[in-house]
């Protein structure tokens, strides 16, 4: 959906490229421009839009953004913005390199 370089919410946040997909969500790596640190943005996949329970799985997303802002715990990552860029919502977290659960669980 985002390509690398791109700009997202009139500059603030610039996506370095694409970590993970899945079910119908999409995370991206990007670069706040006001802090210079890294964060991921979460965002639906755009090409599900024409799905009949597209809506429904937004309205899910959205309770999400909801729910992790109001947990605070070392092993949850924080919420810091939430927008729309192009109709589509975005929730952006802390970034947090390591492994993935997918990975950790794999292993």
């Amino acid at each position: 959906m985002w390509t690398n370089g791109q700009i997202l919410q009139s500059g603030k946040y610039t996506v370095i490229r694409r970590i993970g997909g899945g079910g119908f969500g999409l995370t991206y790596l990007a670069e706040d421009s006001s802090s210079y640190r890294q964060v991921v943005i979460k965002t639906p996949d755009a090409r599900f839009q024409s799905e009949q329970d597209y809506e429904r799985y937004v309205r899910r997303f959205q309770r999400e953004r909801h729910t992790l802002a109001t947990i605070q715990h070392p092993n949850v990552v924080s919420v810091l913005n939430f927008f729309e860029e192009n109709r589509m919502p975005c929730l952006v977290v802390a970034y947090v390199e390591g492994d993935t659960l997918h990975e950790q669980v794999s292993n």
